[in-house]
């Protein structure tokens, strides 16, 4: 039991309850993967080691404060990032598979959550300022995804349309009423259209 907080801004984002839908499912998704408790007992016992096994032997070993605290800095950095970091993204992934398996037995549109995280993703882009993610600056992002607690935007896309095919036939043995429009169809669009205008800039030149 609990309560769920959703901003003003993002029902304002939000075309459709399937959006909503859209995420509120990957949230419940985590409650209901146990990932909060998995995360504090997983992250209890590395501490645990990582106190033990590391920072005794590193105060006990090394003389000089100076490169103790060096030495427990780049520990500390290589915990977050091999520790904590990777489980994090995993979870979040299994979350989303979950979240569109929710929502179809539900009976709501799994295609709104590849849109609403569309949407989320050129709202980080713009507010971070970040660019456009492709194969030119693909290393780039693989070394910031390497420091984020979330996978990035457009790979969680990517797998999410792979999914949906497979939402889609769970939705039907559900037994759910007919779909009707893809609302992805919108996107569709607008990126074809930003993508004839790429090409006219690009030709002008």
């Amino acid at each position: 039991s609990g309560e769920v907080l959703i901003a003003q801004e993002f029902l304002s984002a939000c075309s459709s309850v399937d959006e909503i839908a859209a995420v509120l499912g990957h949230e419940l998704a985590h409650y209901a993967l146990s990932h909060p408790a998995e995360r504090f007992s997983s992250f209890k016992l590395a501490n645990i080691i990582y106190i033990i096994g590391l920072m005794v032997p590193i105060w006990f070993c090394i003389a000089r404060l100076t490169y103790a605290v060096l030495a427990q800095s780049i520990c500390t950095v290589l915990k977050f990032l091999c520790i904590y970091l990777p489980p994090m993204r995993q979870h979040e992934k299994e979350a989303d598979i979950v979240g569109l398996q929710m929502m179809a037995k539900a009976c709501y549109d799994a295609r709104a959550a590849t849109v609403i995280f569309t949407k989320l993703s050129e709202f980080v882009e713009e507010m971070e300022e970040l660019p456009k993610r492709t194969p030119d600056n693909e290393l780039h992002f693989k070394v910031i995804d390497c420091f984020a607690t979330h996978p990035a935007f457009p790979l969680r896309i990517e797998h999410m349309e792979k999914l949906i095919p497979e939402v889609l036939k769970l939705r039907t043995q559900c037994n759910c009423p007919t779909l009707k429009s893809d609302p992805r169809q919108k996107l569709y669009a607008r990126k074809q259209k930003k993508d004839e205008i790429k090409k006219k800039i690009s030709t002008s030149y």
